[in-house]
């Protein structure tokens, strides 16, 4: 790499983190499971284990924190050290809230130290948009390829493609409702669908037994009806569509005939036609 600065970082999860990468190299991506043949990509030469006697050495330093927290230690012996001289605090991306990183960006120049002492900011601070993420761009690929309907963003910044992004914090819950058809909902909620049907009544009058007239409204109804499924069926009633249509009649008038109709929402408009049409009587040549 031919590096002439010493690179060190600070102990904890990135040693715990390299250290499990080490013994599990099949987590990682073909490539480095190809070098690690040769050698393991996790063993850095050229970076070492953070000491806090090295904030003392002389020379120009850089030092890249996640918003002013973990490595806060540095920020201030910094400050109290080098009053006066041009030194700069970049902050390269978004800053969580609260953090010390957030409060200088939005102008807090008097922090808190331990000890409620207060330590005035005499450094320039700007920020650079930049992202340390290592594998970005395989999560957006990722995301490319799926094609999702929503996200759940649990990085800085939401999606700039037109998804519905979620991002929730720590302990909350996020509800993503997706649009399914009516047969699919009922299904997956183990409802049955309640049906909203219409009757009526029409009364006729003919001589001949409950089936006969039911067969003679059966024949009637197929003359005029021709682009409808008219059917009669075994159990005694006529269907048109989904209307049904029973006969009944009263042992004190056998001659008076009931007809009743029964229709769903959805054929409303037949529904009231047949009534209309039924309403009229059968026709002399089927009496």
């Amino acid at each position: 790499m031919n590096l002439k600065a010493p690179i060190y970082f600070s102990t904890g999860l990135t040693e715990k983190a390299n250290h499990y990468y080490k013994l599990f190299i099949t987590w990682t991506n073909q490539k480095i499971r190809k070098t690690f043949v040769q050698r393991n990509m996790f063993e850095f030469k050229h970076i070492k284990a953070f000491d806090r006697s090295y904030a003392d050495n002389p020379g120009p330093m850089v030092m890249r924190s996640g918003s002013c927290y973990n490595t806060v230690y540095l920020y201030f012996r910094w400050c109290l050290r080098r009053l006066g001289c041009c030194t700069q605090v970049i902050m390269p991306g978004y800053c969580v809230q609260g953090t010390i990183g957030h409060k200088i960006l939005n102008g807090q120049r008097k922090l808190e130290l331990e000890g409620r002492s207060t330590l005035e900011v005499k450094l320039q601070v700007e920020y650079m948009s930049f992202s340390a993420h290592a594998d970005a761009k395989g999560i957006m690929q990722l995301i490319r390829m799926a094609e999702p309907g929503t996200c759940c963003w649990f990085t800085e910044r939401p999606s700039r493609w037109s998804i519905d992004c979620h991002m929730p914090a720590n302990g909350e819950t996020a509800t993503s409702l997706k649009l399914v058809s009516s047969e699919q909902a009922l299904k997956d909620l183990g409802l049955n669908e309640h049906q909203l049907r219409f009757t009526c009544r029409v009364q006729l009058q003919d001589q001949s037994p409950e089936q006969e007239t039911l067969s003679r409204v059966y024949t009637h109804l197929r003359s005029v009806l021709k682009g409808f499924s008219v059917q009669l069926l075994p159990d005694g009633t006529v269907m048109v569509e989904s209307i049904l249509i029973k006969v009944s009649s009263s042992p004190e008038d056998p001659d008076s005939k009931t007809l009743l109709l029964s229709w769903s929402y959805q054929d409303e408009d037949l529904g009231s036609f047949l009534s209309s049409l039924l309403k009229k009587g059968l026709p002399a040549a089927l009496c």
